[in-house]
């Protein structure tokens, strides 16, 4: 049997998957490649390309992914002094962010009416905001607004009852604000921190917390450059962690493994392009996946038990490690061993033979690093998601030593270090975190539950919520159930949205009295110094920066918050209009948040570091007993979708199937920077991505336009594209698909399953003479 096996259609032959065909014959053999350099070439020779290369060379972390780079090193180096660490995406973001601004003539001219027509793209290119704004109750425009109208009003909306005051917040601003956002609602005794992690990675947290002691990822990029193989679930790294895919090239090329798992075939996780190897890769592509399994949506736990059952079978499980540094471990075990594998089999759809394999590699290899992406979190399981894979790392003895270990990969640039500023729910605070605030504020935190983001829609939709602050992020379109999300936002008195740019969020979310929009500073234009963490634990210091908005209202958001809070508390714990400069909170920061002390002499070393005790090199973990805890994980029951459960119109052809929401090549979290993915053959939006012989059996044609209809809406004039997602599935973009169904939800960490939504596909007589 060859160990190269690529995909699991041809698991018995070996032959390497052709996602080209599939996709339809205009789609590249490859991902990445010379379209990304023409990409920078065209940006290069605009007319925005100096202000490009002034963003480029400043020292700031990148605005993208949270994979992280630039910062005191230099915008195009990573923390271990790599060059040539930039991608596509960090150009298409900073790329937006330095457009002109949007003229007061624009929301004159253009009712709320006419902006709510507009998709994400065409809301981005609107422009840079310049100068704040309010929608008053009964009006269908913005117009503008003073600055002490706005104190005025923010004052009086922080003043009504602290459990009906809620916050919400994205990873694109700084621990800084991410800070001061926490301390202000928690001084005002409220708990009701929402964040977009709620929506994404909140299982990974949940998850690794309760088995480590640390919720983040345990490899660096020091330790990544020492594994001899990588499983990647349910991650399109080469769209959405561009400069990854750097790391898995040189991990096949030292002769080291790549076990790829997800339901689509993406064509860049079986070859990928880099520029950042002109001579061995650019033009030619490197081959990435040893082995390639697509299995049904939500089955990673089937799949990762039916791993460990093969690991049992072959006597490959490191019990003297299991011994020494785990608990539980026996009933983990026993479990994966009293599966049947026919359960198994059927669950995940994928052939013993195939599973066998992973664990084959897994075992032959020395160094093993388990990470993975939303494919992963976005279930109603996805705790046990998480858990399954840490259990497959804990048995096989790759957690606590250099070069393996479990590695979520987070997706914006500092959406884990608002976690670890506090910017949680406090049922999910770390007990340091929770002393050390109540020692700073001299009383006890509160002890009410507070809302993450999918109870804050739902309070918000009950009348529970009178004011909200949004930090960045658009909390409409990041939801399930547009419709309900729109309905919430309705119900708040008063909200207050900090941007950059206008997005969909400013133009449905929008609440029943004020509705007020602050122009801020980005990352690259702050008056003062701010820091961001990455996906892998390391703290970037950002220089000080200019805007090109000369004539422009702006305002940094710590600015904003500390006036905001100096207005409601006083100075009450602290003197919040000192905190304007960031040094100050810096030095908080130092003393309260766990594994941050070095921030206290960051601004006198110009250091950059990783947070302490995250990153596992010996298997001593921050648990009660210093051991790793593993959890027994039931297969889940994945039951089809059924016509019962839809109105399908009689005599309609139809096929029911497992949605998989997704985002494009060309997109960060729900900002569109193109309307066609050309890696998956999708010409724009309104399609879906099926499996061709699904389609055929059904009675559909590719390119032909049908229904798509979920539990809470349906969207019409929808494409067939034909492409390599597994049998029983399709894939929709997110968010405009979001506004079909009502998604479950994993309780344990309120995260919905935006990757396993049960749809019905459906062609009316129109649309079959169509």
């Amino acid at each position: 049997m060859d160990a190269e096996i690529q995909n699991p259609e041809t698991a018995l032959n070996g032959q390497p998957p052709s996602p080209v065909e599939d996709a339809g014959s205009n789609t590249p053999n490859m991902g990445g490649g010379l379209s990304v350099i023409q990409y920078w070439a065209e940006h290069t020779l605009s007319p925005e390309g100096p202000k490009l290369w002034k963003t480029l060379l400043h020292k700031s972390a990148c605005l993208s992914c949270a994979w992280g780079t630039g910062g005191q090193k230099g915008g195009f180096t990573n923390e271990v002094g790599e060059k040539i660490q930039r991608c596509m995406k960090s150009v298409e973001a900073i790329s937006a962010e330095i457009q002109p601004p949007v003229t007061q003539q624009v929301f004159k001219q253009r009712s709320l009416s006419e902006l709510q027509q507009l998709t994400s793209l065409e809301s981005d290119r609107l422009g840079r905001l310049s100068f704040p704004m309010i929608r008053r109750a009964g009006s269908n425009h913005y117009e503008r607004i003073s600055w002490s109208e706005i104190y005025q009003i923010a004052e009086a909306a922080f003043r009504k009852p602290a459990e009906r005051v809620a916050s919400y917040s994205s990873g694109r601003s700084s621990n800084e604000a991410a800070y001061l956002l926490q301390l202000m609602m928690r001084a005002l005794g409220s708990n009701n921190l929402a964040d977009c992690s709620d929506l994404c990675h909140s299982p990974s947290t949940v998850g690794l917390k309760q088995m480590f002691g640390s919720g983040t990822s345990m490899v660096s990029l020091e330790n990544l450059k020492q594994a001899d193989c990588v499983v990647l679930i349910g991650s399109n790294a080469p769209a959405n962690h561009p400069r990854l895919m750097n790391e898995l090239i040189k991990l096949r090329e030292r002769g080291g493994k790549i076990i790829v798992i997800n339901p689509v075939i993406e064509v860049g996780l079986v070859k990928f392009a880099s520029p950042a190897f002109p001579l061995t890769s650019l033009l030619t592509g490197s081959e990435i996946a040893s082995l390639y399994l697509q299995l049904i949506p939500g089955s990673d736990v089937a799949l990762f038990v039916g791993i460990q059952k093969a690991l049992i079978e072959r006597n490959a499980l490191q019990i003297e490690y299991l011994q020494a540094y785990t608990e539980d471990w026996q009933h983990v075990v026993e479990y994966a061993r009293s599966t049947r594998w026919d359960t198994i089999t059927q669950t995940c759809g994928l052939s013993k033979l195939e599973i066998e394999t992973a664990a084959d590699m897994i075992a032959a290899s020395k160094a093993v690093v388990f990470a993975w992406a939303m494919g992963i979190t976005q279930h109603d399981n996805s705790v046990d998601n998480v858990y399954s894979i840490a259990n497959t790392a804990l048995l096989t003895g790759n957690a606590g030593k250099a070069g393996a270990g479990t590695m979520p990969i987070r997706g914006h640039s500092n959406v884990q270090g608002f976690g670890s500023m506090g910017v949680v729910v406090t049922q999910r605070l770390k007990q340091e975190i929770q002393t050390a605030l109540e020692q700073l504020l001299g009383r006890s935190l509160s002890r009410v539950p507070g809302y993450d983001t999918r109870a804050l829609i739902e309070a918000a939709e009950q009348g529970k919520i009178d004011t909200l602050l949004c930090l960045g992020g658009n909390l409409y379109a990041a939801n399930p159930d547009l419709n309900q999300a729109k309905r919430a936002l309705g119900n708040i008195e008063t909200i207050i949205y900090l941007a950059t740019k206008p997005n969909l969020g400013h133009f449905h979310g929008l609440a029943n009295q004020n509705t007020i929009v602050i122009p801020v500073l980005n990352r690259f234009e702050n008056p003062h110094k701010t820091t961001t963490e990455s996906g892998n634990n390391y703290v970037r210091l950002n220089d000080e920066g200019d805007t090109h908005l000369t004539d422009a209202d702006l305002i940094s958001e710590v600015e904003f918050l500390s006036e905001l809070a100096d207005r409601i508390h006083g100075e009450y714990p602290v003197n919040w209009r000192q905190l304007q400069d960031t040094r100050y909170i810096r030095q908080l920061i130092s003393k309260t948040i766990p594994g941050y002390e070095q921030m206290a002499i960051i601004d006198q070393t110009q250091e950059e570091f990783t947070i302490g005790n995250r990153i596992f090199n010996q298997p001593q973990f921050p648990t009660p007993s210093g051991k790793a805890k593993l959890f027994v994980t039931p297969l889940p029951n994945l039951t089809p979708p059924q016509p019962c459960d839809f109105d399908i119109p009689q005599a309609a052809n139809h096929l029911m199937l497992t949605l998989i929401t997704g985002r494009s090549y060309s997109q960060h979290n729900t900002v569109v920077y193109k309307t066609h993915d050309r890696y998956r053959g999708m010409p724009h939006r309104n399609c879906i991505l099926l499996n061709e012989s699904d389609a055929i059996n059904a009675g559909f044609q590719e390119h032909q336009r049908v229904t798509v209809q979920g539990d809470a809406g349906k969207l019409e004039n929808v494409e067939i594209i034909f492409g390599a997602v597994r049998s029983g599935s399709g894939l929709m973009f997110y968010p405009e698909v979001n506004v079909i169904f009502k998604a479950r939800i994993d309780k344990r960490s309120g995260t919905p399953a935006f990757k396993r939504v049960p749809v019905a596909v459906y062609a009316v007589s129109e649309q079959l003479r169509a």
